[in-house]
């Protein structure tokens, strides 16, 4: 039975506070999963196919300034911002970028295809 506080209000103990806690802690977790999971993708930096823009590379060179290079319908331009303001340094030539290229990145495995793959199956004895 729920006890009244000195103020006149119903105190549901503990649990009700901890099991309260907890929804809000799923709410919050289910929230930020939506948004990492589908929210960056399409705000993020990845290059898709059939993309004409892509930042190759960007290097800081201080607070509120840095150069970058991006690739612009095959064009690969040296950008330098400062202070909000951008301006065009420079061109390469494709040849001199694209041999400096790292790899593609493969995908990482999933956590549930490393799992299965580390798994020992069913009925057998760990070694």
């Amino acid at each position: 039975m729920p006890t009244v506080d000195g103020a006149g209000v119903p105190s549901l103990g503990y649990g009700w506070v901890l099991l309260r806690m907890f929804a809000a802690l799923a709410v919050v977790s289910g929230v930020a999963y939506v948004a990492l999971r589908y929210g960056l993708r399409r705000f993020g930096r990845s290059a898709s196919p059939g993309r004409l823009l892509r930042v190759v590379e960007q290097c800081p060179l201080g607070p509120g300034r840095s150069v970058w290079v991006v690739e612009a319908a095959g064009r690969y331009l040296v950008v330098g911002s400062a202070d909000g303001a951008l301006s065009l340094l420079t061109e390469l030539e494709p040849s001199s970028v694209e041999g400096r290229l790292a790899p593609p990145v493969t995908p990482r495995r999933t956590f549930a295809e490393f799992l299965g793959r580390h798994r020992e199956p069913p009925g057998s004895v760990p070694s």
